[in-house]
């Protein structure tokens, strides 16, 4: 049996450890700390067996009381995340029993008495639920601004059209946020007022980002920043990518981490850091990372130099980076 660095999350595993190593010293685990004398190993794998299964049992459980069918019109979810990233993403989702209808219009849905909830197909299909919810997506809440007093005009959306300093067609009216569309989020919002109050008073400011990143709060995560490969190949842009599974990193062995990837995309021609796609445990957190690289034109000689945390999870960036210049140098 053996442990990886690092914090040892359970009791009866760190017991397992101190006892099969010999290890009766003060300090090691907490002040005088000491294996029960009385322990063996019969019994310490029984008390691990009986915890690792009921701990499946209870992610068992709740699996299979939320049985969830998603259905979608499009032949593919998140069409605007790297192709590698969605495909991990919905393998992680499938693996944990959600379903996926692709390609599929609702043409009607029932409620029985019973109080099921039949959702009816173009295809012909039935799906029975306990509930439904109906994501349609967001629409700008001017409506009731009276754009056409001022001037403008949305689009079928709510959506006004603007300049890169946030201008609209009126020369003193801004418009930033929901209302602008993709990427709509709080954080990007945030910063696009900034400029936009910044042009509107003639302050000028060298902080402005190419790059915002964005965030999917699904299980698992995903986060972004940059290019992904599809427009890369698209713009006929010379490029490799490095991929890092997280589970090869130790802090994901630690963790017990199984999935989710970090992929990186470097242009070929001065191997600038183009792109960074994160599907995973903390990959909303990890994709500053990527972020502030491309914010400095970092390439990828900093990952090859740089020197991570261990354990972390944001070692899987020099994994994607070793990776990606094996590919370029092969």
């Amino acid at each position: 049996m053996t442990t990886h660095t690092g914090t040892i999350p359970s009791k009866t595993r760190r017991e397992t450890v101190l006892h099969l190593s010999g290890i009766r010293q003060r300090h090691f685990y907490g002040k005088g700390y000491r294996a029960k004398a009385n322990i063996t190993i019969d019994n310490l794998l029984h008390r691990l067996h009986a915890t690792i299964n009921q701990q499946i049992e209870v992610i068992q459980d709740q699996l299979t009381r939320t049985r969830v069918t998603l259905i979608d019109g499009r032949p593919t979810i998140l069409d605007f995340i790297d192709t590698d990233i969605i495909d991990e993403f919905r393998h992680d989702i499938q693996e944990h029993g959600i379903r996926l209808r692709l390609s599929e219009e609702v043409v009607k849905i029932e409620k029985t008495d019973t109080g099921k909830v039949i959702t009816y197909l173009k295809s012909g299909k039935r799906v029975a639920s306990e509930m439904i919810m109906v994501a349609a997506g967001r629409k700008g809440a001017t409506d009731a601004l009276v754009l056409e007093n001022a001037g403008l005009e949305a689009d079928s959306q709510g959506r006004l059209n603007v300049d890169e300093h946030y201008l609209t067609a009126v020369p003193n009216i801004y418009a930033v946020g929901d209302v602008i569309g993709f990427p709509a989020l709080a954080s990007t919002s945030a910063e696009q007022g900034r400029l936009a109050a910044y042009h509107a008073f003639d302050v000028v400011t060298t902080s402005r980002p190419e790059h915002f990143p964005f965030g999917i709060y699904a299980i698992p995560e995903i986060s972004t920043c940059g290019k992904t490969e599809q427009e890369l190949h698209a713009d006929g842009i010379a490029y490799e990518t490095g991929i890092a599974r997280l589970k090869e990193t130790a802090r994901g062995q630690i963790q017990g981490t199984n999935e989710g990837i970090l992929k990186l995309i470097f242009a070929l021609d001065g191997q600038r850091l183009l792109g960074a796609h994160i599907v995973g445990e903390g990959a909303t957190e990890l994709i500053h990372i990527g972020q502030a690289v491309m914010a400095h034109e970092g390439t990828l000689d900093y990952f090859i130099g740089a020197v991570f945390n261990y354990p972390t999870l944001a070692e899987a960036y020099k994994i994607a980076a070793l990776d990606a210049w094996n590919r370029i140098n092969c």
